[in-house]
């Protein structure tokens, strides 16, 4: 898809000119010998883009995997009037849909994503030098194709230092990229995973000795800014983070904004 940008709305027409290796010009809508007349003319039409606000932006959540084995109390079946899928499990996967509603009426897909700075953000339960509760992301984006292309991406993405700070403070932990089958995202979708687990040692970037290598409190306390463009030509600037540390439960959810 070819996308002109216009300083103005309203119609513009267009047509070619080509110059041959003997200096002979050809015009697209010229009606002399080579000419098409006005066959070889195009008007578009100049759309001023959305004003958009935070209200336009989603983001919706969906339990990718539960670790069992980590559950606290009875099973969820024997609590249908309080689900809680967070407090009865110390390890889980939500995977988190970003969507743009165009008119906040329909959705509209994304063609192109960059992100600006680190790729994944973390949070610990608490400040607490003990505190092994900890929540981390990364994310997924699949393009929008045009035509019939049915590949979808299959692995998640996570920020390098994250994986360094992994080394550094726990290298019997691991980081699985593989998405959980049947959920991958679809055509023009961004997910961002949020990983839950019980045994994350805690860091505070003190224990870096000024290294700023080292420094990760500093590198993945940041929201994740992303940059996107949408199939009908409008770029987006959005921040998704944890919500306020100062909030109850706030390493289990993301919020998304505008930029």
């Amino acid at each position: 898809m070819l996308y002109l940008h216009m300083v103005s709305g309203g119609s513009r027409t267009f047509y070619a000119e080509f110059q041959s290796d003997a200096g002979q010009w050809c015009i697209s809508n010229s009606t002399g010998e080579g000419g098409s007349g006005l066959e070889g003319e195009i008007t578009v039409q100049g759309i001023l883009p959305p004003v958009l606000t935070h209200d336009d932006y989603n983001l919706s959540r969906e339990r990718a995997y539960s670790d069992p084995s980590g559950m606290i109390g009875p099973p969820l079946p024997e609590r249908p009037d309080t689900p809680d899928y967070f407090s009865y499990f110390r390890k889980s996967v939500d995977y988190w849909t970003l969507q743009y509603k165009r008119l906040n009426t329909y959705s509209t897909y994304f063609v192109q994503l960059s992100v600006e700075g680190n790729v994944s953000t973390i949070q610990w339960e608490s400040e607490f030098l003990e505190e092994t509760f900890f929540s981390y992301t990364g994310y997924a984006f699949q393009p929008y194709r045009f035509r019939g292309d049915d590949t979808k991406s299959d692995k998640l993405t996570f920020d390098i230092d994250y994986r360094r700070l992994l080394k550094t403070v726990s290298p019997d932990l691991t980081i699985d990229t593989a998405l959980q089958e049947g959920m991958k995202p679809a055509n023009g979708e961004l997910i961002i995973s949020l990983h839950r687990v019980p045994d994350m040692p805690f860091w505070h970037d003190g224990k870096a000795g000024g290294d700023e290598k080292k420094m990760f409190r500093k590198l993945l306390d940041r929201p994740l800014i992303l940059v996107l463009l949408d199939q009908e030509g409008n770029r987006h600037r959005v921040q998704v983070k944890f919500p306020s540390a100062s909030e109850s439960d706030s390493r289990n959810a993301l919020v998304v904004s505008r930029l």
